[in-house]
């Protein structure tokens, strides 16, 4: 189906014209009546107006009334004879409704009794009939709403409605991730008696872009004739090929629940297929994402979860093993994914059993003890089947060797297996007293972790003679022989690996080996000498610190790769409207996007220095997967380290380049300003930059603004809250959002229990024990601490993570926990306390410390106390032309920590001329909110001055919050402080971080619990439904909001939303439970124009307002009227034609084509004669808001109105077949009166 811009502004146009005749009319048209029913046309004429005359046809002046009502007395023949009868309001009841109904009414009222000059109003009655069925069909289908179907060849698929009246419009759409997408369709109506089947078909052809589709169709309303008025179907078209897709395979535990992925990004449908090996195919799951969402499985041992990203299978068996393929798509592109799945069964018992030996001892043997020389170990019960290798050796052999055995496999019904092996040694010719065996399984120990068994066998010397033996215990008198040629043969291949080193050297470059990739090879003739050096050293120093990351404090060594697990990752992106909001990025890999400047936003500990690093070890593996490996130079720097009048290209050669570097400041400026260089630039810690969060003297401002290195992509790396001014206009800015319940799980398997399925079991158990821990899982540092100190077993099972701060303390105790010989005292361990804190207040010295000069303030034990812990980091910096050995934390949350116990302990600080506003002087919560919360968490008393300091700091009311609901105790010394933030509108918007979202829903219910009274929320952009489950509103962030008992307003702004009936009657459930609230208010977005009888039945009985800002025009505020179910400001009624203009500009995403001001009455054929009125219009640039345009009419009688698509058309040379261009334009028209 063909759309032009013309057609579209056509439309609205005609719209915005019948918007203005569609003034308040006491008698909506038309009005659906259900046959066989008792009926009624409703009209509103107020309860003071004298007479009506109702006439059963449009032709009321050739007609007799066929009800009269006069001073509150009916009459007339269709009173009489009991076919009608009248309201109070002046309403026409019809006793039956019959197919002679079916046509337009009049009615005439007299407000008075000597009244003349009246007004007919007609009304349009349709009569309805429900079909049989509850929502559409597709010809191919059952009765259900959602279907599948595979298509073999071209065919016609007819989506239908049997049995209604009037015939229902049909739309057959392909569904998209954007919505609906209108597709080609013939419209069918046929009529059998006075009832009608309504169909939409389409021609489906064999060849299709993608192997599946799905499609909506969906019933015009009103009338609403169906229970649903949509259904869907899920089309295959033709068979799948999974020769040309990578197979995966995955092992599951029997009984077990196993979770396949599918996809990790937003998509529209789904579909799981299970091949067996017989050739056999089953559909295990469909799925399409669309409406309320519809899932289809096999049996309920199968479940689509995570929307659509994971198919689980419940208590696994043998069975269920093959060959699984899920095909995904968005409407647009399509994906697919082969995973082979395999059952395993752990063996019974759940160790390798030698003959002869206790398998929970260690097992010694004589050689007279071994029946017939033999040695034999079995594996029993298991799945698959695996293979066993006897080796040996002795004292006079390092490794083992192995054994020539023979092994027997029994299989138990086809599911488990016995394994037995069976090895013959003679012992003649063994030298020495004593050989041990091993017995072994080899193949598939990733997945069959079972313990080698060991037998030491002991034999007399005696019995031996001096010669060598064979694995299969023969003797072997040519040895030396071979000795010699194994020496030659050696000698050969040790000079062969000699020259092939010397050769390789000669093409090394960068510190990577040429041949490791492709691309390494293409660039090495461009280099010169300086410049292979320089990228071999920053190779070397990303190496080094990628390879030197610590899980915990005072742990081993790991590399980058195996502890990254990718968070959630937004963009911020504006519509049409210049309205902004975030958008989720499939992978960290989209960061570099086409602008040059770049802002990585993410709060303390969600882990954007890890993020770096992965990036930097993708620059120099040569990441295939990773735009950098296009790069030729990647920088990754710490702006914690520069100080005043400190150059990028100076920080270069002082913290990434060895001591013995000959390359020069000049050298490396020359060649980051090389114009052929495609180079990248992360600048990391900008909120720890030690130049109040500004450029300073330094050169980053001019690098930002991108007045030098204009071709480098620069990306830095700060908090929400810290983001440095100025910056260029095309700036892209990302944020990290945390670790979702995915990213949780796969850090688990991963990364902390390495597949141990168990402990990976037992940590999720340990943590579901924790109450309120995952409140603070989102946020990596923290999930990744309390992820390794539970496998270490450390955590302690009384831990509680109601706040944060006791979640913090549970890690220090646990870090801790292993120093027994601490003989330091309160005191001594205060001079940390202090030292933490006076850094956060002198932040232009960066949270560092000369490590002599630190230990001098710490004294010695107190100093390797916490450097062995390993809270306390060392590391080596370039200054003032030397190295010296600098002191950090392992974590800048540490420094808050300790920092907050100097705090929370006012005998260490307070004195009679100093108040805690002087102590925090220089500590910003947008810097620092965990030394406020953990201090308010440690000690009651100083958390209420902080409260109230923060009271009074600018942007502090969202600390406040943060450090209320840090006390535990209740809110009994905070009553006021509660009471004050809650007589102000509360705010939670998409914006707001998930632990932001979370204080203020927790403050709020503190206060509800507390009876005090919270005046208004406000909830932007939240996308919030109600979950009547746990009575709550849920946003999209997964946060929800209970119902609070003293709300009084509860005020929703959603940009650009649509909400359906169903949606709009949650929040009416919500406010229900909500038992103080008097109002509810909706901006921004399109609510349903009439509401159900049963939604309006709670604000009456509550006397709940609902208002709702219409967002178009003038913005109008419109209130819902609880006994009508219409929208009314000032006592005029919302038409459908200003409504239906509302509704197309906000599905649009632009603000109205089209915008009138008037005198609804200036519109009565009384009025419009010869007067004067004007139509105004001009046309002006989207982009700019620049006049381009005018155009002014006289307007001189209601006929010209009707006309005036084609004159406005005509104007712009948008009318008839003159094409023109406007999608960068905008029309504006307003009636002058």
């Amino acid at each position: 189906m063909k759309h032009t811009i013309s057609a579209i502004v056509l439309i609205v146009y005609q719209l915005s014209i019948a918007a203005l005749f569609d003034v308040d009319q006491p008698c909506a048209t038309p009005q659906y009546l259900t046959l066989g029913s008792p009926g009624r046309i409703d009209c509103d004429f107020g309860e003071s107006f004298y007479g009506a005359f109702w006439y059963n046809s449009s032709n009321y002046e050739e007609t007799l009334p066929v009800l009269y009502y006069k001073d509150r007395k009916p009459s007339g023949i269709g009173y009489a004879s009991g076919e009608f009868n009248i309201s109070s309001n002046g309403s026409l009841i019809i006793n039956q409704v019959s197919l002679g109904h079916d046509h337009e009414f009049t009615v005439i009222v007299f407000q008075t009794k000597l009244e003349t000059k009246t007004i007919p109003h007609f009304v349009k009655v349709v009569i309805t009939v429900r079909p049989s069925q509850e929502h559409p069909l597709f010809t191919t289908c059952d009765s259900n709403r959602f279907c599948f179907r595979e298509l073999g060849h071209p065919t016609e698929l007819s989506c239908y409605i049997q049995g209604s009246r009037p015939p229902v419009n049909l739309t057959l759409s392909k569904i998209t991730l954007k919505g609906p997408a209108p597709i080609e369709t013939t419209e069918t109506y046929t009529r059998h008696i006075t009832l009608y089947t309504s169909a939409s078909s389409i021609h489906l052809s064999a060849q299709h872009p993608t192997l599946f589709q799905a499609l909506a169709c969906e019933a015009s309303e009103p009338p609403k004739l169906l229970v649903n008025n949509y259904s869907v179907i899920l089309l295959q078209n033709g068979p799948i090929d999974i020769t040309q897709t990578q197979t995966s395979t995955r092992f599951g535990e029997r009984s077990k629940i196993l979770e396949l992925t599918c996809n990790d990004g937003q998509i529209t449908y789904l579909a799981w297929k299970k091949s067996k090996p017989d050739g056999s195919v089953s559909n295990v799951a469909k799925a399409v994402f669309y409406g309320d969402g519809f899932v289809d499985t096999l049996s309920s041992k199968f479940n689509v979860v995570n929307g659509g990203s994971e198919l689980l299978i419940r208590n696994l068996a043998v069975e269920d093993e093959g060959t699984y393929v899920c095909v995904f798509g968005d409407g647009e592109m399509e994906g697919m994914r082969v995973i082979e799945v395999k059952v395993y069964v752990p063996p019974d018992p759940p160790y390798l059993d030698v003959d002869g030996c206790n398998p929970h001892q260690h097992c010694v043997l004589t050689a007279t003890q071994i029946s017939s020389r033999e040695l034999k170990c079995s594996l029993n019960g298991i799945r698959p089947s695996v293979n066993l290798r006897w080796s040996f050796h002795d004292q006079t052999e390092s490794d083992f060797e192995e054994l020539s055995s023979s092994q027997k496999l029994i299989s138990h019904d086809g599911i488990v297996y016995d394994v037995t092996i069976i090895t013959e040694f003679r012992f003649d010719a063994v030298k020495q007293e004593k050989v041990t065996f091993e017995c072994a399984v080899v193949g598939n120990t990733s997945i069959v972790n079972i313990m080698p068994a060991y037998v030491d066998v002991l034999i007399p010397l005696s019995e031996a003679p001096p010669t060598t033996v064979t694995p299969n215990g023969e003797p072997d008198n040519k040895a030396p022989l071979l000795a010699v040629i194994g020496s030659l043969f050696a000698l050969i291949v040790l000079l062969a690996v000699v020259f092939l080193l010397i050769v390789r050297r000669r093409f090394q470059t960068d510190g990577v080996d040429v041949g490791s990739t492709p691309a390494a090879n293409e660039d090495v003739p461009l280099l010169s000498q300086s410049e292979r050096s320089f990228k071999k050293q920053l190779v070397s120093y990303y190496r080094e610190a990628c390879e030197g990351i610590k899980r915990l404090p005072g742990c081993v060594n790991v590399k980058v790769d195996e502890i990254f697990v990718e968070g959630d990752l937004e963009i911020l992106k504006s519509n049409m409207n210049k309205q902004k909001y975030w958008e989720k990025l499939d992978s960290y890999h989209e960061i570099l996007s086409e602008h040059k400047r770049i802002i990585l936003e993410g709060g303390t500990g969600y882990g954007k220095s890890i993020l770096c690093l992965k990036m930097a070890h993708d620059w120099y593996t040569r990441n295939q997967a990773s735009p950098l490996k296009n790069f030729d130079l990647f920088i990754l720097l710490h702006m914690r380290y520069f100080q005043k009048n400190t150059s990028l290209y100076h920080a270069i050669k002082q913290y990434l380049l060895p001591k013995d570097s000959n390359l020069t400041t000049e050298d490396i400026k020359n060649m980051l300003n090389k114009a052929n260089y495609q180079i990248s630039t992360f600048l990391d810690g900008f909120d720890r930059f030690p130049h109040n969060h500004e450029y300073g003297e330094t050169d980053f401002k001019e690098i930002m603004m991108k007045q030098v290195l204009q071709t480098c992509t620069v990306l830095l790396v700060t908090t929400p809250a810290i983001v440095p001014n100025p910056l260029p206009n095309l700036t892209t800015r990302l944020r990290l959002v945390g670790f979702d319940e995915i990213a949780q799980h796969k850090y688990i398997s991963n990364v902390v229990t390495n597949g141990d399925i168990h402990e990976g079991r037992r940590i999720s158990n340990l943590f579901n024990n924790i109450p309120g821990i995952f409140a603070f899982c989102q946020i990596p540092l923290f999930f990744t601490l309390l992820a390794h100190l539970a496998y270490e077993r450390k955590l302690s099972k009384e831990l509680s993570a109601e706040t944060i701060t006791d979640c913090f303390k549970g890690i220090i105790n646990a870090l801790t926990e292993d120093n027994l010989q601490d003989t330091l005292t309160a005191s001594e361990e205060q001079i940390l306390h202090r030292e933490a804190f006076k850094a956060l207040r002198h932040t232009n010295k960066g949270l560092i410390w000369d490590e002599k000069t630190l230990n001098n303030l710490l004294g010695s034990q107190l100093y390797h106390k916490y450097r062995n812990i390993g809270i306390l980091v060392e590391e080596e910096v370039y200054e003032h032309q030397k190295y010296v050995k600098k002191v950090t934390f392992y974590h800048n949350v540490f420094c808050e920590w300790f920092a907050a116990l100097y705090l929370a302990d006012p005998n260490g600080w307070s004195d009679p001329e100093t108040n805690l506003a002087k102590i925090l002087d220089g500590i910003h919560p947008i810097n620092y909110q965990y030394v406020y919360r953990f201090a308010s968490g440690l000690n009651g008393d100083v958390a209420e001055e902080i409260i109230n300091h923060l009271k009074n700091v600018k942007d502090g009311e969202a600390f406040a919050t943060m450090c209320i609901l840090e006390q535990k105790g209740g809110v009994a010394g905070i009553k006021d402080v509660v009471r004050n933030i809650c007589a102000v509108p509360v705010n939670i918007s998409n914006k707001h971080t998930r632990l932001l979202q979370r204080s203020n829903t927790q403050l709020l219910v503190l206060a509800s619990e507390n009876k005090i009274p919270i005046e208004i929320v406000w909830l932007n952009d939240t996308n919030a439904y109600f979950n009547r489950a746990t009575e709550s509103l849920v946003f999209t962030s997964g946060i929800k909001l209970p119902k609070l008992e003293t709300m009084i307003l509860l005020s929703i702004a959603e940009s650009g939303k649509e909400f359906s009936l169903q949606q709009f009657a949650g929040i009416l459930d919500y406010a229900d439970f909500c038992t103080g609230l008097k109002g509810l208010r909706f901006r921004g977005c399109i609510l349903p124009l009439r509401i159900e009888k049963k939604c309006l039945k709670i604000l009456r009985d509550r006397s709940i307002s609902v208002e709702w800002v219409l967002p178009v025009a003038d913005k109008t505020l419109y209130v819902l009227n609880p006994n009508r179910g219409t929208w009314e400001a000032n006592g005029d009624k919302l038409s459908d034609g200003l409504y239906k203009l509302a509704t197309i500009c906000d599905q649009m995403h632009i603000i109205p084509y089209f915008i009138f001001h008037f005198r609804k009455s200036a519109f009565a054929k009384s009025e419009m004669g010869t007067s004067s009125r004007r139509l105004v219009c001009r046309r002006i640039s989207k982009g700019s808001f620049k006049f381009l345009e005018n155009k002014v009419l006289n307007l001189k009688n209601l006929n010209e109105l009707w006309s005036l698509n084609t004159i406005v058309l005509k104007w712009f040379g948008l009318y008839a077949n003159k094409k023109c261009n406007i999608n960068n334009k905008y029309l504006q028209c307003v009636i002058i009166m």
